[in-house]
């Protein structure tokens, strides 16, 4: 009589084990639905809606693309680059982050030093 006793509450304590689990798992799956959407949502946002301006072409070239804008570090550059955002306010780079509205807002090369450096301020 002991051991089937036994083996009933065995079989009863491995029934209630896999019914916990299979709770822990619709838990876990309940949780992580909302939590993927979420964070989806977050990314999207973040990177906001791009809308193309009129002369969009010419403005990748010469601010989204160029060393001129992307990499120089020369005074020149940054004032160049400067100028021709002013001369196109509605532009901005798609791949600029959504807070980003022009180029002076953004972490752009040599930003926060006065003038040329090195070689080129002799």
């Amino acid at each position: 009589y002991g051991s089937s006793w036994l083996k009933l509450f065995s079989a009863q304590a491995e029934t209630r084990a896999a019914i916990h689990g299979c709770a822990l798992q619709i838990l876990a799956m309940k949780i992580s639905l909302p939590v993927a959407v979420l964070l989806l949502a977050m990314t999207t946002s973040a990177r906001g809606t791009f809308e193309a301006c009129e002369s969009q072409s010419r403005f990748d070239i010469v601010m989204c693309k160029s060393y001129m804008c992307t990499l120089c570090t020369l005074a020149w550059c940054i004032e160049e680059c400067q100028k021709f955002q002013t001369q196109n306010p509605t532009c901005r780079c798609e791949n600029w982050p959504a807070a980003r509205q022009s180029y002076s807002a953004g972490d752009f090369q040599g930003k926060g030093k006065y003038g040329d450096v090195g070689d080129y301020s002799k």
